[in-house]
């Protein structure tokens, strides 16, 4: 290496006529010349096209140019994409790439607190509480918690809210319940209509729904036979706390995307276990809904993920209960399941030795991705999804369009077309065999330059040299 800078400098060095520095300057401005073409070039190849992605949809929307828009993302969509959304692009119809980002839909913050009781009586086998919000609390509160170190009771609560403690309208009546002597289930947290009110009044009486019902209700949880005729304590409760959380008067709530999964695919593990197979569902979980045939049941709830379609690639990451109890109106058969994006879903119910439970219908939720672009006046768009080697996108749009829940969703929403097959997409072998293509023209194009610069290289010499005789 050293040997070739001696060399080069000796020739700049003797080089001392006009003539041959100019020949220097052209031969140097070539050679920079077609290094940037081949860099740009190279750099160019990496950018995405639209015969990259198998489908797309039309974006239609109307509204502010030159300002943001959101596009709710249709189950279709999430599903032909990979995980963190890398072979999705929108275009416009010059076939440029549009930058975007993609958003999920959470709460807004809320704020926890404490009730005040203002007072407390019981007479004739019911207890009235009468609370109060502080006075620094606003906002609509829809639900309410009940502390208590009571076990084994089943009491029916009745709320009513009040602006000035003279009116009174009834909210809900619901059960609260434990039953921790003979199963793991308790419940003493209540949800009602929305409501601004300043007072809330709770009135609490035995439930006597179990006991109208009859005693031949029951079912078993493995060893153990749970029965109406086992009737819970009467005693009081002792109230220790009453908590709940306000929203502002204006918060959206989040919007759930759904797909339906009806009459799904049973069958029996060796430990008779229910195994729920949904097949490729590729879609991020956050709620499943389940609707089961008539009976009494509790029962664990296993989910398993995979990213093949294989028995022994399923891993368990997640588990909940689902539970119908005799005497009990309300039941429990959503799951809560938080995960990222799976291709493939599978649910366990553990049996232990009670009868497979009859499920009817499978609904997988999740909280509404949404993506936001800034369109340009007079031009259109389309999303396009499910790109083979494609890297996920990197915009500075996110520093533009910030995370700030109260505003994005009052941005101009646009609507997705019809799914549909891009013509003009290029399988993943087309694409290989132009890739390679590319690499040997460009190593072609490299030994050409190098090719040149050597016969430069000569050229200059022997100029030199018949100098250096004249």
């Amino acid at each position: 290496m050293m040997g070739k800078g001696v060399i080069v400098a000796t020739i700049l060095y003797r080089l001392r006529r006009k003539s041959l520095l100019n020949s220097y300057i052209i031969m140097k401005t070539f050679i920079v010349f077609f290094f940037l073409i081949g860099w740009c070039w190279v750099s160019g190849s990496f950018a995405a096209e639209r015969s990259e992605f198998e489908y797309f949809l039309p974006l239609e929307g109307a509204g502010e140019v030159d300002a943001p828009v959101r596009v709710a993302l249709a189950p279709e969509v999430i599903t032909l994409t990979s995980n963190q959304f890398a072979d999705l692009r929108v275009f416009d119809d010059q076939g440029q790439e549009t930058p975007f980002i993609i958003y999920t839909q959470q709460p807004v913050p809320a704020i926890a607190f404490d009730w005040q009781v203002l007072s407390y009586q019981s007479s004739a086998g019911m207890q009235t509480v009468v609370l109060e919000r502080p006075a620094h609390i606003r906002g609509t509160v829809k639900e309410l918690g009940v502390d208590t170190p009571n076990r084994d009771f089943e009491k029916e609560l009745e709320i009513f809210a009040s602006a000035d403690q003279q009116s009174w309208k009834s909210l809900t009546r619901a059960v609260i319940f434990d039953f921790s002597s003979r199963i793991n289930l308790r419940k003493t947290h209540l949800e009602f209509p929305a409501t601004t009110a300043k007072y809330l009044k709770i009135q609490v009486h035995e439930n006597i729904a179990s006991q109208e019902q009859g005693e031949n209700l029951r079912f078993r949880y493995k060893d153990l036979e749970f029965a109406v005729s086992e009737q819970p304590r009467t005693d009081e409760l002792t109230l220790t706390r009453f908590h709940s959380q306000a929203l502002p008067e204006n918060a959206r709530p989040v919007e759930f995307s759904h797909t339906i999964f009806a009459q799904p695919t049973i069958s029996l593990d060796q430990d008779k276990n229910s195994i729920i197979s949904l097949g490729r569902v590729n879609l991020p979980l956050e709620r499943v809904n389940l609707r089961i045939g008539k009976g009494f049941f509790y029962r664990t709830v296993e989910l398993f993920v995979a990213q093949q379609d294989q028995d022994d690639a399923h891993f368990s990451v997640a588990q909940d209960v689902i539970y119908r109890v005799p005497g009990i109106d309300e039941e429990k058969t959503s799951l809560e399941f938080r995960q990222t994006q799976y291709p493939y879903l599978r649910l366990k119910i553990v049996n232990h030795d009670n009868p497979p439970l009859t499920v009817q219908e499978v609904t997988v939720l999740w909280a509404q991705r949404d993506l936001y672009f800034i369109p340009e006046p007079g031009r259109s768009y389309a999303l396009y999804c499910s790109g083979n080697a494609v890297q996920t996108p990197k915009y500075d749009i996110q520093q533009l369009i910030p995370p700030k829940y109260d505003r994005l969703l009052h941005y101009a929403e646009w609507q997705t077309g019809t799914l549909q097959k891009n013509p003009n997409y290029r399988a993943q072998a087309d694409r290989d065999t132009r890739a390679k293509l590319e690499r040997y023209l460009f190593i072609g194009f490299v030994i050409l330059i190098a090719a040149a610069l050597g016969w430069w290289m000569l050229q200059l010499m022997k100029k030199v040299e018949r100098h250096d005789k004249e």
